[in-house]
């Protein structure tokens, strides 16, 4: 019973100190906002767990765990969008494009033209993002952004296999 008290305890930190970063940016336009996030983890680290904003049931997206660009819209309420799941849609969208690159009858050509060195930073930036997203110093202990990491790192080989670094 303990460690799920642990967890639990665990969860609220995190949440809480996500939230204060995500006011951090935006404290001088919102000052209130900033002290409600900062009294909110003073109370949690207090141990003060009943009155560490009970009411506030709104996703916080974890930056280990979910895209911070977008939310997931569809479900009620709002959620993040995690991002082994980005993994499994970019893996699903990308596999089906090339099933269809447009060499069906009457469909539209839908190659992109890149130039070798365009193919070549695209793989490069594809590499950056596959290794943070990996367990490591950028990414930190969670491994739950490696499927995203295995999408991209795909791709990049995709990308620069039509290159010279990929002919090489």
């Amino acid at each position: 019973m303990p460690s799920i008290d642990l967890e639990n305890q665990y969860e609220r930190l995190r949440t809480s100190a996500i939230r204060l970063l995500d006011a951090l940016p935006a404290a001088d336009q919102d000052p209130a906002g900033l002290r409600e996030a900062l009294v909110g983890l003073h109370l949690i680290l207090d141990g003060n767990h009943s009155s560490a904003d009970p009411g506030d049931t709104s996703p916080v997206p974890d930056p280990a765990r979910h895209l911070r660009s977008r939310l997931d819209f569809t479900r009620t309420p709002t959620r993040p969008i995690e991002l082994e799941t980005e993994a499994d849609d970019l893996s699903r969208d990308l596999a089906a494009d090339r099933r269809t690159r447009g060499f069906d009858t009457g469909a539209p050509v839908r190659t992109v033209q890149l130039t070798g060195l365009q193919a070549m930073i695209i793989g490069e930036l594809l590499q950056e993002l596959a290794t943070r997203l990996r367990p490591g110093q950028a990414f930190g202990s969670s491994r739950h952004g490696a499927p995203l990491a295995d999408v991209a790192s795909d791709l990049a080989k995709n990308i620069t296999d039509h290159t010279v670094i990929g002919r090489g």
